[in-house]
């Protein structure tokens, strides 16, 4: 059994993490966005700023991370309702075409891949951006 101060962490921290939900919901759209940007939030340099439902062009990007001095990276988090049909497909294809031209560096998740691993995915973003 793990000793008492390493649960009452546990706790702790799981406390945070709900508080921070609770208000990063209030920014995003759907439960994924939010899990999403709990393990960013948690993973990314405090200089560095996480800005939800980014208005780019005629597109809005779940997440942008900003950093200073450097190029965004967008971050999509696809579930399944949305990004499934053979029309949503292709309007993603063509907002990943005008991201990349732009030389925007673009994560795509699955909600999948968030609900198994959201810090892992945070992860992915974050050694991306120490390039």
């Amino acid at each position: 059994m793990p000793p008492l101060r390493t649960l009452g962490e546990a706790a702790v921290s799981a406390l945070v993490n709900l508080e921070v939900a609770a208000r990063l919901a209030k920014f995003t759209e759907s439960p994924i966005e939010t899990m999403l940007g709990v393990a960013l939030l948690d993973v990314i340099n405090k200089d560095w700023r996480l800005i939800p439902q980014l208005e780019w062009r005629s597109y809005r990007i779940d997440w942008c991370l900003h950093r200073p001095g450097k190029i965004d990276i967008f971050i999509e988090c696809d579930g399944k309702e949305f990004h499934t049909k053979p029309e949503q497909v292709a309007r993603d294809r063509r907002r990943d075409a005008e991201i990349t031209k732009a030389g925007i560096k673009l994560f795509r998740f699955t909600g999948s891949e968030i609900f198994r691993n959201a810090r892992g995915c945070a992860f992915r973003v974050y050694h991306e951006a120490l390039k």
